[in-house]
């Protein structure tokens, strides 16, 4: 459907940010975020929110719900004006690199979802959801020419990543999805291996071009310190649950996740060729670092 640009709930204004791939659409009023859509997925949405923030998520607050016409919505707080994506953005163009303060903030956010997100394992794992989630189903279709080689390099990383409990995913965790205050967009959501969020973390940039004048592009720089304090932490993190180091399966998640990054971009040409191309050396590398 088409949202109006602006809309009135109990006396407050909300104007709309981007309606969202679900169906749904988030607005915005000077200190509070609106989600709204059709009553079945804003349900699902918010008692999704409900049971992450439960088990100690660091979601935002929801502050009022109801119907409005023929739709359900919720209000949230505001996380905050600035997400880490724009943080690091500022500092890396500053200095060349993201600075020391900003990434302990972020690694702390990322460490009390990590913790919660084990709060959520489950005991049967649903592959036909993660490879739905990851919208495996897509990637075919776009590329029917790598058929073959996407079905039989994704398999060998699904078997080495049966050694994973299945957990809620965020889907889409990236720096632009976390604020100081917590995390946001749960849209894509799913049940899947309990590293795929965290273990190709690191690998996000390389789904982007560097050159700045793409379309979109990298735009933020951890230093070595960084990411071996990233990695340490991570692995201490899981290996207190008993769970494997996600970064000894980084070309699994990075495959994973690097599949749901190239799908549906076909309004962004330019980055939807980059990670074409991305996706298919991926591939070519598979045999030397899929073997475990």
């Amino acid at each position: 459907m088409k949202y109006p640009s602006t809309i009135t709930i109990n006396r407050i204004n909300y104007n709309l940010v981007r309606e969202q791939r679900s169906g749904t659409a988030i607005y915005r009023s000077d200190s509070t975020y609106l989600r709204i859509g059709s009553i079945e997925k804003i349900g699902l949405d918010l008692e999704l929110h409900k049971q992450m923030v439960k088990v100690g998520f660091p979601l935002a607050r929801v502050l009022e719900e109801g119907e409005y016409q023929d739709m359900s919505y919720f209000v949230e707080e505001s996380l905050g004006s600035l997400h880490f994506g724009e943080i690091f953005k500022q500092e890396t163009e500053s200095t060349g690199y993201v600075l020391d303060e900003s990434f302990e903030t972020f690694l702390h956010i990322l460490k009390i979802y990590a913790e919660a997100q084990v709060q959520t394992i489950v005991e049967n794992k649903d592959w036909d959801e993660f490879r739905h989630g990851i919208h495996l189903d897509i990637i075919i279709r776009e590329l029917p020419h790598l058929e073959k080689e996407i079905l039989e390099t994704y398999k060998r990383a699904e078997q080495n990543l049966e050694k994973f409990p299945f957990a809620i995913q965020h889907g889409d965790l990236t720096p632009f999805n976390i604020y100081p205050k917590g995390i946001i967009d749960l849209e894509d959501s799913f049940l899947g291996p309990v590293g795929y969020d965290i273990g190709a973390f690191l690998t996000i940039q390389n789904w982007f071009p560097e050159k700045a004048d793409d379309e979109f592009y990298r735009v933020y720089k951890f230093t070595e310190d960084q990411v071996s304090k990233f990695k340490k932490t991570v692995a201490d993190l899981y290996n207190s649950h008993g769970l494997p180091r996600p970064s000894d399966y980084e070309y699994e998640f990075n495959l994973t996740k690097g599949i749901w990054f190239t799908v549906r971009m076909h309004e962004l040409p330019k980055l939807q060729q980059f990670r074409y191309n991305t996706l298919n050396k991926l591939l070519a590398k598979s045999p030397d670092l899929i073997q475990k």
